[in-house]
């Protein structure tokens, strides 16, 4: 972002949450968004996918509630409903949308089973390039 604002840099992948304002201001201009679909926010920019004819692209940030090992279940699943209302109520979704986020919800199932996969789609990316913590 410092080297955007600064000028140092010309090209970036960000996430849209951060970078609305300076959209909106006129100081960035997107090009395209990484996710499958076009966001709310951002109709009139086109997806990576389809600005550059990359078939399949997608590359997504996304957020969540994780518990502690044996969290209770009854609570667990109170605590779904009550996210679910949230997220899904209008004045909510819109605030979201604003910001760049497409509002989503799930069952904690359909939640693990999202992270997992993510999980097994980036450590392959890692592995494949030979990416090492130094």
């Amino acid at each position: 972002m410092n080297a955007m604002m600064s000028g140092e840099s010309q090209l970036m992948f960000h996430q849209s949450l951060t970078v609305m304002g300076p959209i909106r201001q006129g100081t960035f201009k997107a090009l395209a968004v990484t996710t499958k679909s076009k966001i709310e926010a951002l109709l009139d920019v086109p997806t990576v996918e389809k600005a550059c004819s990359l078939p399949g692209y997608e590359s997504t940030t996304w957020y969540g509630l994780f518990e502690p090992a044996n969290f209770p279940q009854p609570i667990l699943r109170r605590l779904n409903q009550e996210v679910v209302k949230i997220v899904s109520a209008p004045d909510f979704q819109k605030k979201l949308n604003d910001l760049g986020i497409t509002p989503m919800w799930s069952t904690p199932e359909e939640f693990r089973k999202r992270n997992e996969a993510d999980i097994a789609v980036w450590r392959k990316v890692v592995q494949d390039v030979g990416a090492k913590l130094d």
